[in-house]
C-alpha cells in the first residue's frame, strides 16, 4: 500500500513539475528577417473598422482605427503618391481611449454643433461586450472631437439625443454595434448618419445564440440587416438626430446578408450620394441615388466590378472605405474582410469601368517584424520550393491559404510576402464553409467564411502532395493536389464521407493525418461533432472507413473538451508522430479556446491500441483560437520542433512576444522528444 501510495507521489509531483516548466517554454516568433515593406497588419492593434483622413496635416492620408476601447493612427509616411504606412508593431499611437467608442466609426465635419466649430470629428455608438448581449442593452451615440493646443490633443465627447430630448437608444437589437458612415441627405448642410445592423434577434427567432449547430440553417434569416438615415436635427447647443427611417430601395428594404457595412460615396459623379454597401458574402453592392440633393431615392445598379467588369467576389474585399491616397485626385476602393480579421487592406484604382486590384496596402518592415498571413493562422511546414529549407503553408480565416517562401535558410530565414495558394485554374485558393457544410456556429454572420487547417500529405499515392483540412462547418475537406507546369495547385474541396453521407466533425480542427493501420494508406484523425477523437481509415479517396474510437487514460473514449463544449465545438488540432521512439505513435494536442486549461499536451501512446496514458502539458495557450500543431526539425538538431500559429488575442496582452506563427523548440520542452539522427524532416513537395 505504501509503495502504491508513493508512486501516485511521484507521479503527481512529476506531472506538477512538468506542468509548472510548461509555464516557462518560449514561444519564438516568425519573423520576416528583413527591411523590405510588408503588408500593413491591422489587427496588430485591434482594427474592426478603419478609415483614411489627414490627421497630421501633412498632406497625405494617415489611417484611423477603432478597437479595444479607443481610436489609433498609423502614420502614412510614404510620398503623396506612394502610401506607406507606420509599422504597427513599433508605432501604435492611440489618440483617444474611451469605452464609448464602439467597433465602427465615422468622421463628421458638420454636425451644427457649435462647440464643433467644424473641427474634423468621429462619431461612434457604443458596443454590446458579447455577442449574445444583442437585446440586453441600448447602446449610445457620442461625437469625439479633437482639441489640439500646443502639440497636445485633448477631447471633447458629445451625447446624441432624440427630438424628445432623450439619448438616442435604437440599436438594443445589434451584432456588438452598428457601422456608421455620413452624408448630408437633404441639403441643410448638416452631416446625416446612414446607420446599419444585423438584427440578430430577428436573425435568429430562437434568441439562443450561442446554441452553436443546434440552431438549424432553416432557422435563421440571413437577410435581417437593414440600413437606417437618421437626419440630423442638431442646434448650436445640442447634438440631435431624427428617428432612424428605414433605407429603401426600389420600394423594398436594403438586406444585406449577415451584417452591413454601408459607405456614401457618389459613384456616378452626378453630385447625389450614392451608397456602397458591403455585407457577409462575396460583392460589395451599389445603390444609385436617383433622387435629388433634398431627398435620396436608391435603386440597386449592381456590384461593384473588377477586371474585364466581372463582379468584385472575394471574401477578403466586403469592408469597403474610398480615399485618395495616391494623390491623383480620385479614390480609392479600400476593401478588407470582416471585422475579426482586418490584417490585409486591398486596394483597387477605377481603371476602364471597373476597379482593379493593386494589391494590399503596406507597411514599413524591419528585421523582426512577425510574419502576419491574414485571419487566424495554421502552419504546416513544407519545403515548397524544393531548395533545402522549411517554407510555411499558412491557413486562415476566411479560408485564403498562403504559402511563405524562406529565401534564406533555417538558421537564418527570409521570409518573402505571403502568397495565395492557387486553384488548378490559376485563381486564388478561396472558398466558404455554406457551399460544403453547414456554414458556422454564428450563422449568416459567418456562412461565407471558412477556416482552413492545412495538412500537406499524399493522400492518394500519386506522388503529389494534396491538402486535408478542418471546416468551419462540421466538415474535413480533402483538395486534390495537382502538377501544373511545374507547379504545385488545388482542385476544388470535397467533403470527406461515410457510406454517402458527409463525415460529422467538429469544426475548425485541423487532422491528423497517418497510417496508423500500416495498410499503405494514409488515415484521417479528427473529432466527431461530439469532440471526441476518432479515426477514419482512409483508402486514398475521400470516402472514408466506419470510425473507430480513441481512448484515454481511464479507457473512456477521448473527449477533447473546451471552455464551449457544444455540438460541433471543436477548436483544437492534433498531431501523431512517435514522439518517444518506441514503435508507437503518440498524440499532440492544442486544446484551444479555454484560457484557463488551454495549451499543448503530450499523450503517450500505451501499450493497449488506441488507447493513451494520461496527458501532460508541454506549453500554455498561446493563443486563445485554434493555432494548429505541426512539427519538424527546424534547426537540425535531432529534435522535432513545434509549429503553431493563432489569433491576435495574446498580442493586446503581451502574454508572448508579438506575432501569429511560432516555433517552440523541442529540446527546450519540459518532456523533449527522443533525440533523432540531426537532419531535416520537413516534408519536401514534389515538382
Amino acid at each position: 500500500m505504501m509503495d502504491k501510495l508513493k508512486l501516485f507521489l511521484i507521479i503527481s509531483l512529476t506531472v506538477a513539475s512538468l506542468d509548472s516548466l510548461a509555464q516557462n517554454v518560449g514561444a519564438r516568433p516568425f519573423v520576416f528577417g528583413h527591411d523590405k515593406d510588408i503588408p500593413l497588419a491591422a489587427s496588430v492593434i485591434g482594427a474592426p473598422d478603419f478609415l483614411f483622413m489627414d490627421w497630421d496635416v501633412d498632406g497625405d492620408k494617415d489611417m484611423l482605427t477603432t478597437g479595444r476601447g479607443g481610436i489609433s493612427l498609423i502614420e502614412n509616411i510614404g510620398s503623396k503618391k506612394k502610401p506607406k504606412f507606420n509599422n504597427v508593431f513599433e508605432h501604435e499611437q492611440v489618440l483617444l481611449k474611451d469605452a464609448r467608442v464602439g467597433r465602427f466609426f465615422s468622421v463628421i465635419r458638420h454636425s451644427g454643433v457649435k462647440t464643433q466649430q467644424n473641427l474634423t470629428s468621429f462619431i461612434a455608438f457604443e458596443r454590446h461586450r458579447q455577442i449574445s448581449d444583442a437585446g440586453k442593452k441600448q447602446l449610445g451615440l457620442h461625437m469625439f472631437i479633437p482639441v489640439r493646443l500646443k502639440g497636445k490633443t485633448t477631447w471633447e465627447v458629445i451625447k446624441a439625443f432624440d427630438l424628445k430630448g432623450k439619448p438616442v437608444q435604437n440599436f438594443l437589437d445589434c451584432w456588438i454595434s452598428p457601422t456608421i458612415d455620413v452624408a448630408d441627405l437633404n441639403g441643410d448642410g448638416k452631416e446625416d448618419l446612414i446607420v446599419g445592423t444585423s438584427h440578430p434577434r430577428i436573425a435568429q427567432p430562437s434568441l439562443d445564440f450561442a446554441a452553436g449547430f443546434n440552431n438549424p440553417q432553416a432557422s435563421w434569416n440571413a437577410n435581417a440587416s437593414r440600413l437606417y438615415i437618421m437626419y440630423n436635427r442638431s442646434t448650436a447647443d445640442s447634438l440631435i438626430f431624427d428617428e432612424p427611417q428605414v433605407i429603401e430601395a426600389d420600394h423594398s428594404p436594403v438586406s444585406p446578408y449577415g451584417f452591413p457595412y454601408p459607405i456614401a460615396f457618389d459613384m456616378d459623379k452626378d453630385g447625389l450620394t450614392d451608397l456602397i454597401v458591403g455585407q457577409h458574402k462575396p460583392g460589395i453592392m451599389y445603390f444609385r441615388n436617383t433622387g435629388t440633393k433634398e431627398q435620396p431615392e436608391f435603386s440597386f445598379a449592381g456590384l461593384l466590378a473588377g477586371q474585364n467588369k466581372a463582379p468584385i467576389l472575394s471574401i477578403l474585399a466586403i469592408h469597403p472605405r474610398f480615399a485618395d491616397l495616391d494623390g491623383d485626385g480620385n479614390e480609392e476602393l479600400l476593401a478588407s474582410t470582416y471585422f475579426g480579421c482586418v490584417d490585409n487592406i486591398l486596394m483597387f484604382k477605377q481603371q476602364n469601368g471597373g476597379w482593379v486590384q493593386q494589391g494590399p496596402l503596406m507597411m514599413a518592415g524591419d528585421q523582426n517584424s512577425p510574419v502576419m498571413p491574414p485571419g487566424i493562422g495554421t502552419i504546416e511546414p513544407v519545403d515548397w520550393d524544393g531548395d533545402g529549407d522549411t517554407d510555411l503553408v499558412v491557413g486562415s480565416e476566411p479560408a485564403a491559404p498562403k504559402v511563405i517562401i524562406n529565401t534564406g535558410s533555417n538558421a537564418k530565414p527570409v521570409w518573402a510576402i505571403p502568397e495565395p495558394l492557387k486553384f488548378v485554374d490559376g485563381s486564388p485558393v478561396e472558398y466558404y464553409s455554406i457551399e460544403r457544410g453547414l456554414g458556422s456556429v454564428w450563422g449568416p454572420m459567418e456562412w461565407y467564411f471558412e477556416r482552413v487547417l492545412p495538412r500537406l500529405a499524399d493522400w492518394d499515392g500519386d506522388g503529389i502532395r494534396d491538402m486535408l483540412t478542418g471546416s468551419m462547418g462540421l466538415r474535413q475537406l480533402l483538395l486534390k493536389g495537382r502538377l501544373v507546369k511545374g507547379e504545385l495547385r488545388f482542385e476544388k474541396p470535397v467533403v470527406f464521407e461515410i457510406d454517402g453521407e458527409p463525415l460529422a466533425a467538429a469544426h475548425r480542427v485541423q487532422p491528423a493525418v497517418i497510417d496508423l493501420n500500416a495498410d499503405g494508406h494514409l488515415d484521417l484523425i479528427a473529432m466527431d461533432e461530439r469532440n471526441v477523437l476518432k479515426l477514419w481509415p482512409g483508402n486514398g479517396t475521400n470516402k472514408l472507413e466506419q470510425s473507430q474510437t480513441f481512448l484515454d487514460y481511464n479507457g473512456k473514449p477521448l473527449q477533447i473538451k473546451t471552455r464551449i463544449l457544444d455540438i460541433g465545438h471543436g477548436r483544437s488540432s492534433f498531431t501523431m508522430a512517435d514522439w518517444d521512439l518506441d514503435g508507437k505513435p503518440d498524440l499532440l494536442v492544442y486544446h484551444a479556446f479555454d484560457r484557463k486549461r488551454g495549451g499543448i499536451f503530450y499523450y503517450r501512446a500505451s501499450d493497449k491500441p488506441m488507447q493513451f496514458e494520461k496527458p501532460i502539458k508541454l506549453s500554455n495557450q498561446i493563443s486563445f483560437h485554434n493555432g494548429g500543431i505541426s512539427l519538424s526539425d527546424w534547426d537540425g538538431d535531432g529534435y522535432l520542433d513545434i509549429f503553431t500559429g493563432g489569433d491576435n488575442g495574446h498580442i493586446r496582452k503581451h502574454a508572448v512576444p508579438r506575432g501569429k506563427l511560432f516555433l517552440l523548440s523541442g529540446k527546450d520542452l519540459p518532456l523533449p522528444p527522443a533525440i533523432r539522427k540531426p537532419e531535416p524532416t520537413t516534408v519536401k513537395i514534389k515538382h
